[in-house]
């Protein structure tokens, strides 16, 4: 886990339960969701410090919101990023963003899966996945993403539940270059 999202998990805990209080998870997901594409440039980042910053940024989704879906912000929102922007923490939505969703998938019970593959997967291919996938679930439903990579040559690599297996060419020729350094 990187810092910026062991810094923004309590925020986004913060957040995940306010909205299941409140009944309001859907709203709170798509302006996650939103904030998270608008903050995530380095251009957002320099922005921060300029004088009267967050007024215009706080106005400018008012905006966007009332346009996306019929009203600006809430109350709670503004007093969201009130709160990032008063511990300098603005810049960390996206990372919010994102364990605000693994804190809901957790709660709905379901686990992300990601599994890159240097080619596109047969629908027999994936069926083998899922199946394995499953088992090793215990019962948790899955929210599989497959991504193809053609630089793994070969194979293919899986996270899942906090682990990664990588049965590609590249994972193996990595391991093998890591290996000639220790000589």
């Amino acid at each position: 886990m990187s810092q910026s999202e062991t810094i923004a998990r309590p925020y986004a805990k913060a957040v995940y339960e306010q909205a299941v209080a409140d009944g309001n998870i859907e709203q709170w997901q798509s302006f996650l969701a939103a904030v998270a594409k608008v903050t995530g440039g380095p251009e957002f980042t320099k922005r921060l410090s300029a004088q009267g910053f967050i007024s215009e940024f706080q106005s400018w989704l008012g905006e966007f919101f009332t346009k996306a879906r019929g009203e600006g912000l809430s109350a709670k929102e503004l007093n969201f990023l009130n709160i990032l922007h008063d511990n300098g923490r603005l810049q960390i939505i996206p990372e919010v963003s994102q364990v605000f969703e693994e804190l809901l998938n957790e709660g709905k019970g379901r686990t992300p899966v990601t599994v890159y593959t240097a080619k596109s997967l047969t629908p027999a291919q994936k069926q083998s996945i899922i199946a394995l996938l499953k088992k090793k679930a215990q019962g948790r439903g899955l929210l599989l993403k497959i991504i193809e990579k053609p630089e793994l040559i070969a194979g293919i690599k899986i996270e899942f539940d906090g682990q990664v297996i990588d049965q590609s060419i590249q994972g193996r020729l990595n391991n093998f270059a890591r290996k000639l350094e220790k000589i």
